[in-house]
Order: structure tokens, then C-alpha cells, then sequence
């Protein structure tokens, strides 16, 4: 896909990774919510969160969206993704279209069955029911998906209970507030070809995730390309109203002075990663780091990149709010060199 490319930034919020310990979580949230207008400022499309639990990085995106959309006025905010394993579709879809309503037509949606958890029990302890097969958690993630885009779109309904004078033409309740544009902005997070298919079938854009839960032996770059190919010819086949869409991330630095190398030079020439994950091959994607004009080559020549609508960029979790600035503007320079903008 050529022309048209947004651009995103993508963090965990991660708050456990200084290591002068200046930064709690009160600080990393709220230094969010900055991070969104500074990236406005400097004109990046996108703001996305990623959600973790049990872990000291960000757990609830929503509000801090909200908080987001407060001190911004265009720039677009989505998640990447909820993990349905842990989420109960019906608070979910109120606290998502309660969002929308304050950030009316800026709001993605992303959310999956979930990553592999770094914790047994994980789900119980948070208090819903623990989903440990793989093939259980995939269908449950596509259950509530399913039942929360009928909530969004205002098709989930309970009936009260019988009362004297009660008035039968309207006794039917529904979840509120509703959000039907919303859902046409859900995003499935996908790692495999067969996964983006179903989300194109089922109708939900594609975050094409970092690790592709299947690996044939030729780059990750071809595997995704193939990946999001797949998704579009599925939603051409499903004959959907809308356009497709599909987004990818990438580890991006640019170096251009001591501090750029010393943080992250390291990285020059890091490929992509492979092995085995859920007892299937895994592959991860490669980090393009160098000079502007490097990096924009590398990004030139990425097939998966080519066929995105959205590219997000990892935002590092330790150089702070400065360095985050500079590095939205060094972006949105590689974004006009591509022709994207």
C-alpha cells in the first residue's frame, strides 16, 4: 500500500526500568498524557498503549486515553492491545464507548486473546476465569470480542424484571452508552496468517503483532507481508463496506549524536529472533537503527511496512520525556522522506 502512512507512537508505560528509581507509577502515567500532546505537537498521528497486569507498566489504558484526549485535539488513540482473557466485554464497553463519547472519533480499539502470561493462575487471581489452552483462550478471546462489538453497536439487551404497570412496548434494556462508529474501529491482534483471516472474515482491523506465532523460514518481514496480503484478500472476500486496514511496529532509533549511541548503537544490525513459543515456531521482527537516511532505506525496502496503513514506533521506556520529543520529530522527518505524510 503505498501513499497515505501514519504513524504512531507505542509504549508499555513501563515504569520498573530506571534505574536512579525517579520514576513510579504516578509519574509514568501522567507523563503519558504529555507524551500524547508533545507527539501532537510534533505530528505524529497516533498515540497507542499497550496493557499489561501484574506487572509495573501500564494496566488500564482507558482512563489515561481520556486524559490523553483532554489536552489534545487530533491526534488518534488506541490500544495494542487489551488482553480479552482478563476483560468482561460488558464494562469494557462501557468504559470504551464512554471514551469515545469524550474523544468522539479518535478512539482504536485494539485487543486479542493474549500473549503467553509470565505467571501461573494469572487470571484467576485477577478475579475472572482462568484460560490456559491455547485453543480455549483463542475461542474465548473471539466470544468476547463477538459480544462486545454487540454491545458497542447497541445489540446487547436485558429484559427487567416483571412489575406491576410496567410497559411491555419498550421492556427490553440495552448496555449504554453505545458507540456504533466505535466498532467499526476494533482491532484484533494477530500472530499467525490463519488469525489475520478470521479477524478480516469477522470484520476487525489488523495489529499485526511483533511475534508471528509461525515461522517458514524465510524473514519476518515476507512472513508479515504475507500475513496482512492474506487479510486483504479475506476482507475483499467478505465483501465489507469499509476499507481494510492493517498496522505493524517496529523498533525504529535514529543516531545522530553521542547519546543516540550510547543508548542505542548497541542495536545496529539486530536481526530478527527465532524459536519456538505455545510449541510452535516463533519468529520476532528486526530493529532498524542508524542515521535518518539509513533507517528511511530500511523502511523503504519492508515489504510489511509497504503494505501497512499504520506504522508503530516503539517509544524506548527509559530515556524520558526529552528524548522522547526528539526522537517524535526525527520520526515524523522519516515519515515526510517516505512520502507518507
Amino acid at each position: 500500500m503505498q501513499g497515505r502512512k501514519k504513524i504512531g507512537f507505542l509504549t508499555f508505560g513501563h515504569w520498573g526500568v530506571q534505574s536512579d528509581g525517579s520514576r513510579d507509577a504516578a509519574s509514568t502515567i501522567q507523563d503519558l498524557v504529555a507524551l500524547a500532546r508533545d507527539a501532537e505537537q510534533a505530528g505524529i498521528d497516533g498515540a497507542w498503549l499497550r496493557v499489561h497486569h501484574f506487572q509495573p507498566m501500564l494496566s488500564s489504558a482507558l482512563p489515561v486515553i481520556a486524559a490523553m484526549g483532554a489536552v489534545t485535539e487530533r491526534i488518534e488513540l488506541g490500544t495494542a492491545v487489551i488482553d480479552m482473557r482478563y476483560a468482561l466485554p460488558t464494562s469494557l464497553g462501557e468504559d470504551s464507548a464512554t471514551v469515545e463519547a469524550l474523544v468522539p472519533g479518535r478512539l482504536h480499539l485494539g485487543i486479542s486473546r493474549g500473549a503467553p502470561e509470565p505467571f501461573h493462575q494469572g487470571q484467576a487471581a485477577y478475579g475472572v476465569h482462568t484460560v490456559e489452552d491455547i485453543r480455549e483462550a483463542t475461542e474465548v478471546g473471539w466470544s468476547r470480542a463477538m459480544q462486545l462489538r454487540e454491545i458497542l453497536d447497541g445489540r446487547s439487551s436485558v429484559t427487567p424484571a416483571p412489575r406491576e404497570g410496567a410497559d411491555e412496548a419498550n421492556s427490553d434494556f440495552r448496555i449504554e452508552p453505545t458507540a456504533s462508529q466505535l466498532a467499526s474501529r476494533l482491532w484484533w491482534g494477530s500472530g499467525s496468517v490463519g488469525s489475520a483471516v478470521r479477524a478480516a472474515e469477522n470484520g476487525f482491523l489488523l495489529l499485526s503483532s511483533t511475534l508471528l506465532l509461525q515461522d517458514d523460514g524465510s524473514s519476518f518481514v515476507e512472513q508479515q507481508a504475507l500475513q496482512i496480503r492474506a487479510y486483504r484478500e479475506a476482507w475483499a472476500g467478505a465483501g465489507h463496506s469499509d476499507p481494510a486496514q492493517a498496522a505493524v511496529t517496529r523498533v525504529v532509533h535514529i543516531i545522530e549524536d553521542q547519546m543516540d549511541e550510547d543508548y542505542f548503537g548497541v542495536l545496529r544490525g539486530e536481526q530478527e529472533r527465532r524459536g519456538e513459543l505455545e510449541g510452535r515456531k516463533a519468529v520476532t521482527g528486526p530493529s532498524y537503527v542508524g542515521s535518518i537516511d539509513e533507517v528511511v532505506g530500511m523502511l523503504r525496502a519492508d515489504n510489511a511496512v509497504t503494505e501497512a496503513n499504520w506504522v508503530l514506533l516503539a517509544l524506548p521506556e527509559f530515556t524520558g520525556r526529552e528524548y522522547a520529543s526528539k526522537t517524535f520529530r526525527r520520526w515524523v522527518e522519516v515519515q515526510k522522506r517516505l512520502e507518507w505524510s
